[in-house]
């Protein structure tokens, strides 16, 4: 594993291994008193550091090898498309896991032609697998797909925008009194961009962080934007696509 042995990066993954165990849902949800008081205690105490530490933090963390698999059944049933220009992974703890990726074709007569997908499992592949134990049950699960066509130079923003944001992804250098007090129930979201050779760039957003960055922030943003692009109607689409490029433009200058 690639990440420094602390104490707190132990916590981490402990916490996050939580679902490696056959539990039931409903185990998760149960959110008892003492739970909530400790939460509001940790969220009251870390307050006064938080914005330290989004700034020195505000970029990707490697993604955890120990999901792999699990990150590797998600591609499978979820990354139905090529993704040269930017994809996005988010892994709930209960709902039904999502994606939405950006591609661009080769060029035709015609030009370049972009597209944006989204496609949602109908249910926890986590879950309906019994954490990976009986992958064959993933074959049960629903995928939903929308396709969305986007301009030639809003999905080349994209693609540099991804590039640039997962080029910055280094492994995480906070500290335990600046991070959020973390639960079981986390949703977990991978950034991901494949390259013409040699494997795609990949960086995860660090859940244990009070508050994100600048940078990553306006990334969630972009995730965001992508995704009602695909769910809106056309009509819509070129006001959202503007803000897509707009925003787009301002990762791509990210230092």
């Amino acid at each position: 594993m690639t990440r420094e042995s602390s104490d707190f990066d132990r916590k981490l993954v402990t916490v996050r291994c939580i679902k490696c165990l056959d539990l039931k849902p409903r185990l998760f949800t149960l959110k008892t008193n003492l739970w909530a008081i400790a939460s509001i205690v940790a969220a009251l105490s870390f307050a006064t550091s938080y914005t330290a530490s989004s700034e020195r933090d505000d970029h990707l963390i490697p993604p955890d090898p120990l999901f792999q698999n699990y990150r590797d059944l998600l591609a499978l049933k979820l990354g139905q498309t090529p993704f040269n220009c930017g994809r996005v992974i988010v892994q709930p703890a209960f709902e039904g896991e999502s994606s939405i990726s950006v591609y661009c074709s080769p060029e035709t007569s015609v030009g370049e032609k972009c597209y944006v997908v989204y496609t949602e499992a109908s249910d926890n592949l986590w879950q309906q697998t019994n954490a990976l134990q009986n992958t064959e049950r993933a074959n049960n699960v629903k995928i939903k797909r929308i396709d969305a066509g986007i301009s030639a130079t809003t999905g080349q923003s994209i693609r540099t925008a991804f590039s640039r944001i997962l080029e910055m992804t280094q492994a995480q250098t906070v500290r335990e009194d600046e991070m959020r007090a973390l639960t079981p129930d986390a949703t977990y979201t991978e950034f991901s961009l494949e390259r013409p050779s040699g494997p795609p760039l990949s960086g995860e957003l660090n859940v244990s962080l009070v508050k994100q960055g600048v940078h990553i922030t306006k990334l969630r943003t972009l995730f965001r934007l992508l995704v009602e692009y695909c769910k809106t109607n056309r009509r819509n689409r070129p006001h959202i696509e503007q803000a897509i490029r707009k925003t787009a433009t301002q990762l791509a200058g990210a230092r």
